[in-house]
């Protein structure tokens, strides 16, 4: 069900924003890149807290997020794609196999080291907070394959100090926003790339659920996203994450 639904999705926003190639063949060359599951695979299982995890297919691990942005990057094959927020580094690795595949491209991740304390952790103004963890003894991005590095720069620091130096240094032809989901920081990251991005340039924001940002941020520059749920099905009502392409 969820090939179909995001086979679906997909097909609404290669139409919406003429995008080349077909997401029926980029969906295929993921699902039978048994190397990078397999790579994926090699590094989860030494890690104790991901013992049982063990995937059928690269969809399953993949999920709608990860894999709408593989098929998105395989299409616009962008030259600098730049993406807050990392920890386990499997999002960074579908952007980067997607890199690969098109043989072009770098990946500039930022984030800082998950904090142990339940109290340092930003809290959503909807009373979401990420639960989750960095394995004991890694670091961000210690599940993105050693293969795949060669196109990634990981910059470890505050989204706040670290993004404005990247994106005046080159504008970037593809954002991610996956860091802080406070109403406050999903703002400012948005505003900021929207400033430095050309147009044609797509904006990828996960847990839009969380706070008004996003819908305020698309209303105030007056684009029309495309709102997808986790699910993988086109749902303004309950959609997980948003993708925008600005004019």
């Amino acid at each position: 069900m969820l090939k179909e639904n995001l086979l679906k999705t997909a097909e609404v926003i290669f139409a919406k924003y003429h995008l080349a190639g077909d997401p029926h063949d980029f969906m295929g060359e993921l699902e039978a890149d048994k190397e990078f599951l397999g790579a994926i695979e090699a590094k989860i299982a030494p890690v104790p807290e991901f013992m049982t995890k063990r995937f059928e297919s690269i969809l399953q691990l993949g999920a709608a997020f990860k894999t709408v942005q593989y098929l998105l990057l395989r299409a616009t094959a962008p030259l600098r794609v730049v993406e807050t927020g990392v920890l386990h580094g499997l999002s960074s690795a579908f952007l980067l196999n997607a890199l690969d595949r098109n043989q072009r491209g770098e990946l500039i991740s930022i984030d800082l080291p998950a904090d142990p304390a339940w109290a340092a952790r930003a809290v959503s103004e909807s009373g979401y907070v990420d639960s989750d963890d960095l394995p004991l003894g890694h670091g961000p991005g210690w599940a993105v394959p050693d293969a795949l590095r060669k196109r990634w720069s990981l910059q470890l620091g505050a989204a706040r100090q670290l993004l404005p130096e990247i994106l005046a240094v080159s504008p970037c032809d593809y954002f991610v926003h996956d860091s802080e989901h406070t109403y406050e920081h999903m703002s400012f990251e948005l505003d900021l790339a929207w400033n430095h991005l050309a147009g044609g340039t797509f904006i990828v924001c996960d847990n839009i659920d969380w706070c008004e940002a996003f819908a305020d941020f698309c209303r105030f520059r007056k684009v029309d996203p495309v709102l997808v749920s986790g699910d993988g099905i086109e749902d303004p009502v309950n959609a997980r994450f948003g993708i925008v392409c600005k004019p």
